[in-house]
């Protein structure tokens, strides 16, 4: 893929995140010092091919970002941008199954790994998951321990407690 890399940055109730975009859709929203520390615009602009960059916006940037302002704010989002996967196909696989994950629900990894026809590999999944670079689009965060508790979140625990706490508040808004 030839094109330019949109890089911004979006505050958030959960940190400063980095995005990043081509015109096709949208492939990163992740922690800055994540990004930064796994140097993670630098492997996507590698798995795209793209070369270009560019500090600022473009529509799927501008898209990304209300979708943001609309999910801190509690209110629905009826279109999500574009989303680019780059990832493997497992974690392309596991990573569409995070998406069906409904808004203030939860699941554990085991849940994911049947989800994805592949009970045993657990951690597999959970490595998946962990790699995931399109945080509160790919919801990540709704993935818990078997035994109910707050397990890995790149982001922190913390914000993982946030980014749920915030859908469970909203869920019956929402319906």
């Amino acid at each position: 893929m030839e094109g330019i890399l949109y890089i911004s940055e979006y505050q958030s109730p959960i940190g400063v995140l980095t995005l990043a975009a081509t015109d096709e859709g949208l492939v990163l929203c992740a922690g800055k010092e994540v990004v930064e520390k796994r140097g993670f615009v630098e492997k996507v602009s590698t798995e795209l091919g793209v070369a270009d960059f560019y500090k600022g916006d473009n529509s799927v940037m501008r898209a990304a970002k209300q979708w943001l302002d609309n999910y801190f704010a509690g209110i629905g989002n009826e279109k999500e941008p574009p989303l680019l996967y780059c990832g493997s196909p497992f974690q392309n696989k596991v990573w569409f199954k995070l998406t069906e994950i409904p808004y203030g629900a939860t699941v554990s990894y085991s849940e994911i790994a049947k989800a994805t026809d592949n009970p045993k590999a657990i951690r597999a999944t959970a490595n998946a998951i962990g790699a995931n670079r399109l945080w509160i689009f790919i919801p990540c965060h709704r993935v818990i321990g078997a035994n109910g508790r707050l397990t890995g979140y790149a982001g922190g625990l913390k914000a993982k407690k946030f980014l749920l706490d915030l859908e469970a508040k909203n869920r019956l808004k929402l319906k």
